[in-house]
């Protein structure tokens, strides 16, 4: 994969929903690295009570499979509340066979990412999303 450009996300907004501590550590510092405020949550009930009390992230990666409220689950209310249904969601999961990606995109994903990932791959989903949805 080509290393895309240096990426500026300064003043971009990103909430990370991931139970594991060191993949939700090690994506938010490459997500941080680019220069973009980072908010996180260890499962969707968690993301829920930020994005009922914080300001609207301008993009979420969301694992899959979580205890409370799963990845599924979370797009789904997500999707309900018309001040954040817009906001791009990127699936991070390991479930990576092609019947689970047609259904991350069928629940609106804007994205399925297979773990593990790396910088470059975190890298280029974030420029591929800020290059077509450009934060106001």
């Amino acid at each position: 994969m080509p290393k895309p450009e240096k990426l500026d996300l300064t003043g971009v907004s990103v909430l990370i929903v991931e139970d594991h501590e060191d993949s939700r550590d090690m994506l938010r510092q490459i997500v941080a690295s680019t220069g973009a405020t980072v908010l996180s949550a260890a499962n969707g009930e968690e993301a829920m009570a930020l994005l009922t009390t914080k300001t609207v992230p301008d993009l979420v990666f969301c694992d899959l499979l979580m205890p409370r409220m799963n990845g599924h689950e979370f797009m789904d209310w997500l999707r309900r509340q018309p001040h954040l249904a817009r906001i791009p969601v990127i699936a991070v999961s390991a479930l990576g066979s092609k019947t689970d990606v047609m259904k991350t995109w069928a629940a609106g994903f804007s994205g399925h990412l297979v773990k593990p990932v790396d910088f470059w791959t975190i890298a280029a989903q974030l420029h591929r999303v800020f290059w077509a949805h450009r934060p106001s």
